[in-house]
């Protein structure tokens, strides 16, 4: 099943049968022969034959390969660790975007350690649409951001709500705003729309950095 599930992820990143058997090492007929099994298995269509060398991956593809990628890097993991008799500790990565690494990540951490005392966490800051990247690749195992994103293969659930406050001096000509992408951004440019301004920008990439600006 796991070699059938490694083709699939080779023929779905090259959208090339020879490239996919050049990668690993196997003639053109096996890959096609393995990709027409899976599809058996899994009783649809995953890719889309247009002539010899161009494929196309199905909606059902699309939706398999996050899957597939987990499922592979998790059976690779554990055979590696069991070969080698580890004291079998888990790795967490947590993705999220500056203000919820800020402020909210720690607090969620601090508690999840204590609930999970045999995993590893790993906490990296980015913003919102970089955190969706990291998730659907399958290099991030929880996500935390504060702008609305839309996934088709993630999760999703609301589990904080925060309220933005107007601070600083309504009649200044300048707007401290943060960077492009950013969730804070949104809401800002949201407010700024609303409210006929067009105050000129300065623009940050992290939060502290915009309130010391605001303090001076």
């Amino acid at each position: 099943m796991f070699q059938l599930i490694k083709t699939f992820i080779a023929v779905y990143e090259s959208r090339n049968f020879t490239q996919a058997a050049e990668q690993l090492y196997l003639s053109q007929p096996t890959i096609s022969l393995q990709v027409k099994k899976l599809e058996e298995q899994l009783m649809t269509s995953l890719f889309i034959r247009n002539g010899k060398q161009e494929i196309r991956p199905t909606e059902a593809a699309d939706f398999f390969y996050p899957k597939a990628l987990q499922m592979l890097e998790l059976w690779e993991d554990s055979a590696q660790r069991i070969r080698e008799k580890e004291n079998f500790r888990e790795h967490c990565i947590i993705a999220c975007s500056n203000t919820c690494g800020v402020y909210l990540v720690p607090q969620i951490v601090a508690y999840l350690i204590r609930l999970y005392p045999m995993i590893d966490f790993t906490l990296e800051m980015m913003n919102s649409e970089e955190v969706l990247h990291q998730l659907e690749q399958n290099k991030a195992d929880i996500g935390f951001v504060e702008k609305p994103v839309r996934s088709e293969v993630l999760n999703q659930k609301i589990i904080f709500r925060d309220e933005l406050v107007l601070v600083g001096d309504p009649a200044s000509d300048y707007w401290i705003m943060r960077e492009d992408h950013s969730g804070m951004r949104l809401v800002n440019e949201d407010y700024l729309k609303q409210n006929n301004l067009n105050p000129h920008l300065i623009q940050v990439n992290n939060g502290e950095m915009a309130l010391s600006l605001l303090n001076a």
